[in-house]
Order: C-alpha cells, then sequence, then structure tokens
C-alpha cells in the first residue's frame, strides 16, 4: 500500500507554506535531417526549478530576484518574487527560484557608477 503525503513543508522562512512546486528539466540539443525532422536529441544541462507560495509573514525580509536562497539544503538564485494584495484575502508571496546542473551560483550586483 502506498504511503501518502499531506500537506506542505513546515519551512516558514518567509510566512506559511501555501503550495510548493519543485520542477524539473532538461535543455535539449537537437539535430535535424534535410527535411527539418529531428533525427538525433542530447541532453546537455539539467535544471530544477523551485517554486512556492506562503502567506506573508510581515516580520520577514523578501528575497530579491538575483539573490540566492537555500530551500531544502539546496542553494538557488531567486528569478521572480511577486507579492498578491487582495481586500478579502491575506497578503501573499510567490518566489520562483533555478539551480542548473552544479552551477556556482553568483548574485547580482548593479554595474557601478563611473
Amino acid at each position: 500500500m502506498a504511503t501518502l503525503v499531506f500537506g506542505t513543508d513546515d519551512d516558514a522562512t518567509y510566512g506559511v507554506v501555501q503550495n510548493k512546486n519543485n520542477n524539473k528539466s532538461a535543455e535539449v540539443a537537437e539535430a535535424r535531417d534535410h527535411l527539418g525532422r529531428v533525427i538525433a536529441q542530447r541532453a546537455y544541462s539539467i535544471g530544477d526549478e523551485v517554486q512556492f507560495e506562503v502567506l506573508f509573514d510581515s516580520d520577514a525580509t523578501l528575497p530579491v530576484p538575483g539573490t540566492t536562497i537555500t530551500v531544502d539544503s539546496v542553494e538557488y538564485l531567486v528569478t521572480a518574487c511577486n507579492v498578491t494584495e487582495a481586500n478579502t484575502e491575506f497578503k501573499k508571496v510567490s518566489i520562483t527560484a533555478t539551480k542548473k546542473d552544479s552551477a556556482t551560483l553568483t548574485e547580482y550586483t548593479a554595474p557601478s557608477a563611473t
């Protein structure tokens, strides 16, 4: 019999987790014949994207796109942080972050004014 899992992680860094998605994908190169049909494919890079939505904790500091966060002991680069507010709901935050292969993650730094 299967062991089912109910609910989300209890990680409350930014608030109460409402949902979490973990998407793994591959980047693929294709070779085509003279008619344009794909005749070979080769995966050359593996990516991992995590996206989660939380009910915002007002004591939390949200990550900025271009910075890193750690989720389940894996360091990711934040690509988006969206805030949703409505007059009949609690404030929600959706964060998207990625990690590709064993890439070294370097946070964004603004160019210096010269």
